[in-house]
């Protein structure tokens, strides 16, 4: 049976990605309001593009919670698709390969606009959602896709994105903000970047 690692590596990987936004107004809690145009107008394809490319999240614990599990992820973006390959490891150092050993996640973004001020700037919107996953080179069994859909996995997670020279940040989702809804869109970012290579 899967593990939740993989929920975890598939969806980090997917924030490593690529977001967009279009114009919007901010209110006085620095949280911007996004436009009705669904981002799809020439400032969301430029704020897009600037997260085009491939990012790397190195070797790392997948969850505090399960120790033992640790992953290498690498992530292709494109302006409204991500393509995330997960390594998944037994050791702190990443040399022995666990079973499965590689995760291909598959994501729709799109990009509604509008943007969350944090310590580090303003962070854009981005709304990902895992589209298909194979381990191994399999397809998911029926019991592996209804676990991860058990787990979030094929629902649409609401996020921020901020690029820092080449480290991208995405949102922490810890507490009551957990990207669930549009509601509960991260509002601060987690410390651990991924590095554009």
């Amino acid at each position: 049976m899967m593990r939740k690692k993989f929920l975890f590596a598939a969806l980090f990987s997917a924030f490593v990605a690529g977001c967009g936004g279009s114009s919007s107004s901010t209110d006085s809690s620095g949280t911007s309001t996004p436009n009705t145009d669904g981002g799809n107008g020439e400032q969301g394809g430029s704020v897009a593009a600037k997260y085009v490319g491939t990012y790397l999240l190195s070797c790392m614990l997948d969850d505090p919670e399960e120790p033992g599990i640790y992953s290498i992820t690498s992530s292709v973006v494109t302006q409204d698709t991500i393509t995330s390959t997960g390594f998944i490891y037994t050791d702190e150092a990443c040399t022995i390969p666990d079973t499965p050993a590689q995760v291909v996640s598959e994501f729709s973004v799109v990009y509604p606009g509008g943007t969350q001020q944090t310590s580090r700037g303003l962070a854009d919107f981005v709304d990902v959602t895992l589209e298909e996953i194979t381990s191994d080179g399999q397809p998911l069994t029926d019991l592996e896709r209804q676990f991860l859909q058990a787990f979030g996995g094929f629902s649409t997670s609401y996020d921020i994105l901020l690029l820092e020279g080449s480290s991208l940040y995405v949102g922490d989702f810890s507490g009551e903000f957990n990207g669930s809804s549009v509601e509960t869109r991260a509002q601060t970012l987690d410390p651990t970047p991924g590095i554009r290579q």
